[in-house]
């Protein structure tokens, strides 16, 4: 009980200004926190993990060992990234051949210890993702993406696509592909003063590109006088 109250007091010290939001103890110290992140109850952060600005991740939700994590991100409760996976080419599939706890515990001394390698997961800006979900070690899901409910990732996600099922598979895009490629060439919404900008021309994709369009043009012109 002590150690869950000074492991949330340690969190609060290292964040602080950051206006954060930590519900669970279960959380590595080494976890990098971007501002306004909120982590809810019961949820697991392994080590080497990076969570962005104004991300939210609902309860008993498990972020495994090196999982990036981009800005504005929405991850729903029950949501599993980046399991460890278990290396079929070896005689067994335990992890006693590289685990030093399992090593430990059954005795086993060997000069040979094969790390346990760990692929980085990449999670992008603007992600949504679905209750239940699972997506799985060195997987990279693109900006604004979306992963439904129950659906396990085996596969990269493009940007701005929608995936299901088990294992996903492309349902569709968010918008229209000229409208994605656009987006791409125009500046990160996620990465702006959100404070400054016009919130409402962000309900309609097309008004906002338009909108973007001119004002990139509009600086141009200006640089260029």
């Amino acid at each position: 009980m002590l150690y869950k109250l000074y492991k949330k007091i340690y969190m609060y010290i290292k964040n602080y200004n950051k206006n954060i939001k930590i519900k669970t103890p279960y959380i590595s110290r080494d976890v990098k926190l971007g501002k306004n992140v909120i982590v809810g109850e019961n949820c697991r952060i392994s080590y080497g993990c990076t969570i962005g600005d104004n991300t939210y991740i609902n309860y008993n939700s498990v972020i495994d060992a090196k999982v990036k994590i981009g800005k504005f991100c929405s991850i729903a409760p029950n949501v599993y990234i980046a399991p460890g996976n278990h290396t079929y080419s070896y005689l067994t599939t335990h992890p006693m051949l590289y685990d030093k706890f399992w090593q430990k515990k059954l005795n086993i001394h060997t000069y040979h210890h094969i790390q346990e390698q760990r692929k980085e997961t990449i999670i992008g800006n603007d992600v949504w993702i679905g209750v239940n979900a699972t997506i799985l070690e060195g997987i990279k899901v693109g900006n604004g993406a979306i992963i439904g409910a129950s659906a396990v990732v085996t596969k990269d996600v493009e940007d701005y696509a929608i995936v299901a099922g088990n294992p996903a598979k492309r349902i569709k895009y968010r918008f229209e592909k000229e409208e994605i490629q656009k987006l791409k060439e125009l500046d990160s919404w996620w990465d702006k003063n959100i404070a400054k900008m016009n919130i409402e021309k962000m309900y309609d994709i097309k008004e906002y590109i338009q909108q973007n369009e001119r004002n990139k043009n509009d600086k141009e012109v200006k640089k260029n006088d």
